[in-house]
């Protein structure tokens, strides 16, 4: 994998989704794959780590996949955020991911991995979330931007649907930390 360089102030990309953001998602879409993650930080039984990168491999081979891929900027020759996104999308129109794509990413919608990506739907947040650190496992690092959930879907009109009604529910439910809204794409 190319070397890695940070967005935000910390040196370390692997910070681990909370798990208060990961389990609602996860109750609806049972992900069995984790495409960024790593031994100590997986939050599927399968994944992809630095060593078996999400963006070499051709065939993810999977029905519902998680993504907090490190929020990196583009440097000549390394991956940036962007790269993730751009896979991502490649993997859910090849139909290398049967059902459903999660990523959680930097609120940034006026970048193109927003605009022209094929996301199905939207989790916005009031506020930064709050990452739990790798050493010390508390919560405590946030990105120097606002969170978004970008949901990409093969799977038909009225069973996506059906998902994202669940998904908005189980945040109201669960008093989702800073909860904003579902945004749907037609």
């Amino acid at each position: 994998m190319p070397e890695v360089i940070h967005l935000n102030s910390s040196a370390r990309s692997d910070w681990e989704t909370p798990e208060n953001i990961f389990s609602p998602l996860n109750r609806v879409f049972n992900f069995d794959l984790d495409a960024c993650a790593s031994q100590d930080n997986s939050k599927a039984e399968r994944f992809f780590d630095s060593n078996k990168d999400c963006i070499s491999i051709d065939d993810w081979d999977a029905d519902n996949v998680w993504m907090n891929p490190p929020y990196l900027k583009k440097k000549k020759g390394q991956y940036c955020t962007d790269d993730f996104l751009f896979k991502g999308n490649e993997q859910i129109l090849k139909k290398n991911i049967r059902k459903n794509l999660c990523i959680l990413v930097n609120n940034s919608t006026e970048k193109p991995s927003f605009m022209f990506t094929n996301w199905k739907a939207v989790i916005f947040f009031k506020s930064r979330i709050r990452f739990v650190n790798p050493v010390t496992k508390l919560p405590q690092g946030s990105p120097t931007k606002g969170n978004m959930v970008l949901i990409y879907s093969n799977e038909d009109n009225y069973r996506m649907c059906d998902n994202f009604n669940w998904i908005a529910k189980m945040l109201k439910e669960d008093n989702y930390p800073n909860f904003n809204g579902v945004l749907l794409r037609r």
